[in-house]
């Protein structure tokens, strides 16, 4: 919603991977971007920080860039049971 209503993104992509030990989750825009660094210190929205506190509870990495060509937002899910296979 938010890339479609703040960064005017043509296209989205969603790239989902696993490892035996990692869910990555991938998400990248061509949007607008936004300045990271004053979201954090305006703090108007919830849905960052939401973001935020939700991979912290998860023991997950959330990393997001963003620039002039789009944002892209990396999480990186440690698993510790074992993943579903084509087989499974």
């Amino acid at each position: 919603t938010n890339t479609l209503k703040h960064a005017k993104a043509q296209a989205l992509t969603l790239c989902v991977m696993s490892t035996p030990t990692e869910l990555i989750v991938d998400i990248a825009d061509d949007g607008r971007g936004f300045d990271i660094a004053a979201t954090r210190i305006e703090s108007r929205g919830k849905g960052l920080n939401s973001l935020r506190k939700r991979a912290r509870v998860l023991g997950a990495e959330l990393v997001i860039s963003s620039d002039s060509c789009g944002t892209r937002t990396r999480l990186v899910l440690p698993v510790t049971a074992p993943l579903p296979t084509a087989e499974n």
